[in-house]
């Protein structure tokens, strides 16, 4: 059944490249190989093969160096955006630092006022006596 199918195979790509069997020529795969048009063909199919395989690692190249990029972009933004919370995180804490002092200071001046007013009661209490 196989060797019939592959001497279909073999005419037809006798018939296909018009080659004639010679008288005493029995092996139609020679014939065929050794055929300038056939080889011409097979010639042209390496070439579109070539140059497929050549897009397909040309454009594998390009994605990768699309993704590397993006990385960086990602790690760049991540970066900036770490330092600015960074930054907000030490601003906040300087706000809360400088609050708390003149909290400090105005409770310092509110005790100094209330001794002055019970030093000034004081002693006009002692000069009406």
């Amino acid at each position: 059944m196989s060797i019939n199918i592959g001497n279909k195979v073999l005419q037809k790509l006798l018939d296909i490249f018009k080659i004639n069997r010679s008288q005493g020529q029995v092996n139609d795969g020679l014939l065929i190989m050794n055929n300038t048009s056939f080889q011409s063909v097979v010639k042209e199919k390496e070439v579109v093969v070539v140059v497929v395989v050549e897009v397909v690692v040309v454009v594998v190249v390009v994605i990768v160096i699309v993704v590397v990029i993006v990385v960086v972009v990602v790690v760049v933004v991540v970066v900036v955006v770490v330092v600015v919370v960074v930054v907000v995180v030490v601003v906040v804490v300087v706000v809360v630092v400088v609050v708390e002092v003149v909290v400090v200071v105005v409770a310092a001046a509110a005790v100094v006022v209330v001794v002055v007013v019970v030093v000034v009661e004081a002693a006009t209490e002692a000069v009406v006596l």
